[in-house]
């Protein structure tokens, strides 16, 4: 009959002489009850100490026969003086049970421990016996509360968390539980936070934890892994917190080598949990396995030791007896334990872990579709840290189509946005590629988002390039924390540069700042434009995932995982589908569907051969809809995949959704609440879309293209892009590239008007050119033509513009084209030329009714009779397309004219004619609800008052024109608008107002880059302080507007610089004291832009 063997060690003697008590026990019976000799009792430590150095050696010829030797001693100390009365009870079994309050004396070898017999017996090795360690807890702490056994199956949570060798633990785990039938999951970052969510979710029965223990603050404790790779310090007592609750019976303490730290860990830890098992030393594949597979059986961790003992004694052999000791794993019990879980209790279904691990989309991100971030441990401990650090303020994620780029930057992007950061992600697409101008309407967007960057004036200031207000931009940005995030940026397959240019000049930017702000870029590799960077622009090159992070992914896949589980798909299978794929993540999610499906691995050569199998399967009619769908490179909603696809709405879903199941498209997930069964937004995978699509008649790929054109056209017109996740300028570049895929060019120039149109209001002529360029290159005809030619005209190109207007002329007459020609020829000063231009503008327009086209005609005529100084010709054209704007109720338009006939009228010096034509013009364009014309109306209105010393009327008028122009951001215009009040309060003696006003207008004309203005403000703020008795400080000040005006090469400065000399000569300045002066100010300008100087002129006495 097995008996359990109870040995309690406590500790005896006096301090000068400690020793032990030992009392063994065999139920009842007591075999044994002595103090050990002071002697024995050094023994003891030694012994321990000496098994720890042979385990954590490199091993030696002979360390077997050492270990024989320990177990020898600790018969002799515990055992020898029993053995002839108790050894027949002894050898019929059962489990040791070490009880002590010692940590020497746990940490023995007692699995060495050998019993005399004719074949000598090694306790660990005869499966007759089992061997417990049961700390004895302090006496003011109660046991761990035994619960009853959870309900099965064996359910495993492994975490490996030791730099550098998490792969090799991760392998060996996953390598062993090939054909173990139980439920297990393994932490990807193997952090704190992972571990507890993770446990909550999955509710494991053991925790199984490869890290190393350390001794800190006098505590055991646990090293994890954090950001930047620093360790993360945790003692039993918050890891027993934090699996709480989680159903937990006990953690598996593993560690490379032996650690007197992990042993006092588990210790500690059996306060809390029922069990705490260390395994030290490296384990074999065949260990692991027979431990969790005897465990998935329903047997007690102590009977899948023995198994384990036996598994090691067996792998021992067969090295031979050259090999180092074995570090047999050790149970730690603090209280009677049978099982980690009653297989009496077996749930009818597992259970479904579904840890929040997937990864969701930084709106606006399209056709991301990600099931779980997987791998990249090393970029995520390293790259975070060091761009909140600011170490990388620009990263640059370099690799092949599909290693994980896109996947790896949003992981980040979500990140620092969790960390305070607002990000603006920018994707790039063939229909649609990056450029400044989506940076720049991104930016714009900010407000209305963050609510924390005002940059919509600057945005709307067309005086500027898109390249130049980009450069503002980014100053304005890099006040705060942005994240900039440029997915897939474009660059040319000859050079490696990036293609467009102002995008290139704005990277080399970007690589340049020092601020606050992040860029992440994503491309195919580094860009030429720069092969060497600063130090806080880092690149990083992506390769495929690691075997063990790819298997991880494949073997979450239900199937798969089944598979494995019972050993119908082995190690070396997946393996053989990791080189296969090269570690690519581009189609792991197919990859496990066709090994779930039981594909045979020859099958699996590469993406392509995975997403033909799946697709085989589907029927014809799936097929076809699938290869039609694949033509949008943006997500599309269920409308959209039937437009494409050529079937009924309430087929599209029921397409998408088999699609899925069969892992051929997926929902995006870009909400946190989106769930895949409802109408969101779908994407075939970017890996396959090509393939797929090529398999389509060149008949059948127009017709999908044209019918993807007309639904995001439809999308964009009826202001429901947003559904798309996309603007509405995004949706209308992603129709035009459909419309021209398919050939459809007449719709593409649609949409191409509708874009040019947009991007006109906004002032980005260079990329109105650039859009119009390629469809011209298409078909030659007028209305690119003509949009090249508008935007040249913007920009002052006048002699590209002349040529953009005749070619659009070539083919047919356009009143457009000979108004716009006409307009070129008049800034040249080719009059006669500009004149039968607008004169055949006119004929055309008249003869076709075309009133407007009339008016815009004569408009031109009267500014040619203008520059003629023929004002009395001008005024009866202005008159004639008043007349026509009335009749046709074109009320801007008439508001328009009579501001140019109130400019006539103040050249006659009839003021008050002017200021009626001013004030009608006023209300017309508030009937109309233009309150950008308005605006600008009252601005002209108030000069005038004022000019005319009516300066209340001034005030309110120049007030109301700058609410105005806040409301619709023309900083422009506000900062005109505070300049007149500044003014006004100056000449009404409101000097403390004036000043305010001058200073806030100095603050935009210098963000504006608007260095008239700026001299301006600096020039009348001289001015004030004089009047404040601050003469020298207002020179200065009026002296710095000279030198501007100076540099900018303005007839302003014959006006100013008198002004300046005047004052100094009053000053009593010599020529040496006037240019020391001059010097201060500019200096003064170098270091803050002159607002030192504004500060102590306006200082509060």
């Amino acid at each position: 009959m097995k008996h359990d063997i109870l040995v309690t060690i406590s500790e005896a003697g006096t301090a000068a002489a400690r020793t032990y008590d030992c009392r063994i026990s065999a139920g009842d019976e007591v075999m044994s009850e002595r103090q050990l000799s002071p002697a024995q009792s050094r023994e003891v430590k030694e012994i321990k100490d000496q098994y720890v150095s042979l385990i954590s050696g490199d091993g030696a010829a002979g360390a077997d026969d050492y270990g024989s030797l320990l177990g020898d001693e600790l018969f002799h100390i515990f055992f020898e003086a029993l053995w002839q009365d108790y050894a027949t009870k002894i050898l019929e079994g059962g489990t040791l049970v070490i009880a002590s309050a010692i940590p020497d004396v746990l940490q023995l070898p007692w699995e060495l421990l050998r019993f005399p017999c004719p074949v000598p017996v090694v306790l660990g090795l005869d499966g007759r016996f089992g061997i417990v360690r049961r700390p004895i807890l302090p006496g003011e702490l109660p046991l761990p509360e035994m619960i009853p056994a959870p309900p099965g199956p064996l359910r495993v949570l492994f975490l490996a968390s030791e730099p550098p060798d998490h792969e090799v633990e991760q392998k060996r785990i996953i390598r062993s539980l090939q054909g173990v039938d139980m439920d297990w999951q393994i932490c990807e970052s193997g952090s704190w936070s992972e571990l507890k969510e993770t446990a909550r979710v999955f509710r494991p029965h053991l925790v199984h934890i490869a890290a190393p223990a350390k001794i800190s603050g006098g505590k055991a404790m646990l090293s994890l892994e954090r950001d930047g790779g620093r360790q993360d310090l945790r003692d039993a007592d918050e890891l027993a917190g934090a699996l709480q609750g989680c159903e937990v019976q006990a953690i598996v303490l593993a560690s490379r080598e032996a650690s007197n730290s992990m042993h006092l860990f588990a210790w500690a830890t059996t306060r809390h949990l029922p069990a705490a098992i260390v395994w030290d030393g490296s384990s074999n594949d065949s260990a692991i396995s027979a431990f969790y597979r005897t465990l998935a059986s329903g047997q007690s961790p102590g009977d899948a030791l023995k198994v384990v003992r036996q598994e090691m004694k067996i792998a021992f052999s067969e090295q031979g007896r050259q090999s180092r000791v074995l570090a047999f794993p050790i149970l730690y019990a603090a209280a009677d334990w049978e099982r980690v879980f009653d297989p009496a209790l077996q749930k009818e279904e597992r259970v479904r872990f579904e840890i929040k691990n997937a990864l969701q989309s930084v709106p606006p991100r399209y056709g991301l579709q990600e099931h779980g971030f997987v791998n990249r441990r090393a970029e995520l401990q390293r790259l975070p840290l060091a761009m909140l650090e600011g170490k990388a303020r620009t990263l640059i994620i370099t690799g092949p189509a599909g290693i994980g780029k896109s996947t790896l930057a949003t992981r980040l992007a979500l990140t620092l946005a969790t960390s305070g950061y607002t990000v603006l992600p920018i994707y790039g697409s063939r229909n649609n590629p990056h450029s400044v101008v989506r940076l720049l309407e991104a930016v714009a967007a900010l407000p209305r988002r963050a609510g924390a960057l005002d940059v919509s004036g600057m945005q709307k200031d067309q005086s500027k390039s898109a390249l130049e207000r980009m450069k503002i931009m980014l100053q304005a940005l890099n006040q705060g924390r942005y994240l900039i995030f440029l997915d897939g940026l474009e660059l040319d397959k000859k050079t490696n540069s990036i293609m467009d240019p102002e995008l290139a000049q704005f990277y080399l930017q970007i690589l340049r700042e020092e601020a606050n702000s992040r860029v992440i870029i994503t491309c195919r590799t580094l860009p030429h434009d720069a092969l060497t960077l600063p130090r806080n622009a880092w690149e990083w090159p992506l390769s495929g995932l690691s075997e063990t992070a790819f298997m991880r992914f494949l073997l979450r896949d239900d199937s798969v995982r089944e598979r494995y589980r019972h050993g119908a798909l082995s190690y070396a299978t997946l393996e053989k589908i990791h080189a296969a794929l090269a570690g690519s993540p581009a189609c792991l999610v197919q990859a496990a569907r066709a090994i779930g499906i039981g594909t045979e691995v020859n099958e699996i050569e590469g993406c392509e051969a995975i997403f033909s199998g799946l697709s085989a399967r589907l029927s014809h009619e799936s097929r076809l809809a699938l290869a039609r769908a694949s033509v949008y490179e943006v997500a599309a909603s269920s409308a959209g995949i039937a437009a494409a696809a050529a079937v009924p709405l309430e087929k599209a879903l029921e397409l998408a959704l088999e699609w899925q199941q069969a892992s051929v498209a997926f929902p995006v997930v870009y909400h946190t609440d989106h769930k895949a069964d409802t109408d969101g937004l779908w994407t075939v995978p970017r890996a396959a879309r090509t393939k797929l699509f090529s398999t389509l008649s060149r008949e059948e790929q127009q017709a999908a293209q044209r019918a993807a054109g007309e639904f995001l056209w439809t999308m964009a017109e009826s202001g429901r892009s947003s559904e798309l996740g996309l603007t509405r300028l995004d949706a209308l570049m992603e129709a035009k590239g459909h419309y021209l895929a398919g050939e459809d060019l007449e719709a593409a120039r649609i949409a191409g008007d509708r874009i040019s149109g947009y991007l006109e209001k906004r002032g980005y002529y260079s990329e109105i050119i650039k859009q119009n360029r390629g469809l011209f290159e298409r078909e030659k005809h007028a209305r690119p033509a003509k949009w090249i030619a508008r935007a040249s005209l913007a920009q002052g190109e006048l002699h590209r513009a002349e040529e953009w207007y005749g070619k659009a002329l070539e083919n047919v007459p356009d009143v457009e084209a000979h108004q716009g020609l006409g307009t070129a020829y008049l800034y040249q000063g080719k009059i006669a030329q500009a004149r039968a231009s607008f004169q055949e503008a006119a004929r055309i327009s008249h003869h076709d009714g075309d009133r407007l086209g009339e008016a815009a005609a004569l408009e031109g005529l009267a500014s040619l009779d203008l520059e003629e100084k023929n004002d009395a010709a001008a005024v009866e054209n202005l008159r004639r397309v008043l007349e026509i704007r009335n009749r046709l109720g074109d009320l801007p338009g008439e508001a328009a004219v009579l501001q140019s006939l109130a400019l006539l009228d103040l050249e006659q010096k009839d003021s008050e004619s002017s200021r009626q034509k001013l004030v009608r013009s006023v209300e017309l364009f508030g009937k109309a609800g233009d309150r950008a014309g308005q605006a600008e109306a009252l601005y002209r209105l108030g000069n005038l008052d004022m000019e005319r010393g009516d300066l209340e009327h001034a005030h309110e008028e120049l007030h109301s024109s700058l609410l105005q122009k806040q409301d619709l951001g023309d900083r422009r215009g506000m900062a005109g608008a505070m300049h007149g009040l500044g003014l006004i309060n100056s000449r009404k003696g409101e000097k403390e107002n004036a000043a305010a006003n001058f200073q806030k207008a100095l603050q935009i004309y210098q963000e504006l880059g608007d260095r008239s203005g700026e001299a301006g403000a600096f020039f009348q703020l001289g001015a004030l302080a004089v009047q404040r008795d601050l003469a020298p400080e207002g020179l200065r000040l009026m002296a710095l507007s000279a030198v501007i005006l100076r540099g900018i090469k303005s007839d302003e400065v014959q006006n100013v610089e008198p002004v300046v000399e005047r004052l100094a000569s009053q000053l009593g300045y010599s020529q040496e004291q006037f240019m020391v002066m001059l010097q201060e100010a500019m200096q003064g300008y170098a270091r803050d832009r002159g607002w030192g100087m504004v500060k102590g002129a306006f200082a509060k006495k």
